[in-house]
Protein backbone atom coordinates (compact mmCIF):
# COMPACT_ATOMS: atom_id res chain seq x y z
CA UNK A 1 0.00 0.00 0.00
CA UNK A 2 2.80 2.29 0.60
CA UNK A 3 4.20 1.71 -2.20
CA UNK A 4 1.42 2.28 -4.63
CA UNK A 5 0.94 5.95 -2.20
CA UNK A 6 4.67 6.86 -3.31
CA UNK A 7 3.91 5.91 -6.99
CA UNK A 8 1.10 7.84 -6.79
CA UNK A 9 2.49 10.56 -5.18
CA UNK A 10 5.95 11.24 -7.86
CA UNK A 11 3.59 10.92 -10.78
CA UNK A 12 2.48 14.08 -9.45
CA UNK A 13 5.31 15.21 -8.63
CA UNK A 14 6.23 14.99 -12.23
CA UNK A 15 3.23 16.11 -14.23
CA UNK A 16 3.68 19.50 -11.37
CA UNK A 17 6.84 19.78 -13.08
CA UNK A 18 5.88 18.69 -16.64
CA UNK A 19 3.38 21.81 -16.07
CA UNK A 20 5.94 24.16 -15.19
CA UNK A 21 8.53 24.05 -17.98
CA UNK A 22 5.38 24.07 -20.35
CA UNK A 23 4.73 27.31 -19.38
CA UNK A 24 8.44 27.99 -18.90
CA UNK A 25 8.68 27.25 -22.53
CA UNK A 26 5.66 29.91 -23.44
CA UNK A 27 7.22 32.34 -21.46
CA UNK A 28 9.73 35.59 -22.31
CA UNK A 29 11.35 37.86 -20.08
CA UNK A 30 11.53 41.74 -21.51
CA UNK A 31 11.35 44.77 -20.06
CA UNK A 32 11.40 43.92 -16.48
CA UNK A 33 8.53 41.50 -16.91
CA UNK A 34 7.12 38.28 -18.41
CA UNK A 35 5.05 37.97 -21.49
CA UNK A 36 3.54 34.91 -23.41
CA UNK A 37 5.25 34.15 -26.27
CA UNK A 38 2.05 33.88 -28.23
CA UNK A 39 0.11 37.18 -28.18
CA UNK A 40 -3.86 37.52 -27.99
CA UNK A 41 -5.22 39.44 -31.11
CA UNK A 42 -1.74 40.70 -32.47
CA UNK A 43 -1.69 41.95 -28.82
CA UNK A 44 0.94 41.62 -26.26
CA UNK A 45 0.01 38.68 -23.67
CA UNK A 46 0.99 39.96 -20.19
CA UNK A 47 3.07 41.70 -18.80
CA UNK A 48 2.88 38.93 -15.17
CA UNK A 49 4.54 39.96 -12.11
CA UNK A 50 8.11 38.59 -12.27
CA UNK A 51 8.51 38.51 -8.32
CA UNK A 52 4.94 36.10 -8.42
CA UNK A 53 6.76 33.97 -11.41
CA UNK A 54 9.96 33.63 -9.86
CA UNK A 55 8.80 33.03 -6.44
CA UNK A 56 8.45 29.32 -5.26
CA UNK A 57 4.72 28.47 -6.93
CA UNK A 58 5.85 29.70 -10.34
CA UNK A 59 2.79 31.88 -10.23
CA UNK A 60 1.30 33.97 -13.69
CA UNK A 61 -0.09 37.05 -11.95
CA UNK A 62 -0.66 39.68 -14.36
CA UNK A 63 0.78 43.20 -13.92
CA UNK A 64 -1.87 45.88 -13.66
CA UNK A 65 -1.70 49.78 -14.59
CA UNK A 66 -1.69 51.17 -11.04
CA UNK A 67 -4.24 53.65 -10.08
CA UNK A 68 -5.44 55.68 -7.04
CA UNK A 69 -3.30 55.63 -4.12
CA UNK A 70 -0.81 52.94 -5.92
CA UNK A 71 0.20 55.25 -8.53
CA UNK A 72 2.24 57.03 -6.24
CA UNK A 73 4.55 53.86 -5.85
CA UNK A 74 5.09 52.97 -9.61
CA UNK A 75 3.06 52.60 -12.25
CA UNK A 76 2.69 49.31 -12.69
CA UNK A 77 0.92 46.99 -9.86
CA UNK A 78 0.49 43.55 -9.02
CA UNK A 79 -2.73 42.74 -7.07
CA UNK A 80 -1.31 39.09 -5.71
CA UNK A 81 1.90 39.97 -4.03
CA UNK A 82 1.49 43.83 -3.73
CA UNK A 83 4.62 44.59 -5.64
CA UNK A 84 4.84 48.40 -7.55
CA UNK A 85 6.86 48.69 -10.50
Amino acid sequence: ADAKQEIIDLQAEINNLQGKLKTADELEFRDGFYYRIEEIDGKPNGPFCPKCYEGNDNKLSTVMKATGIHSHFGKKYCHECQSHF
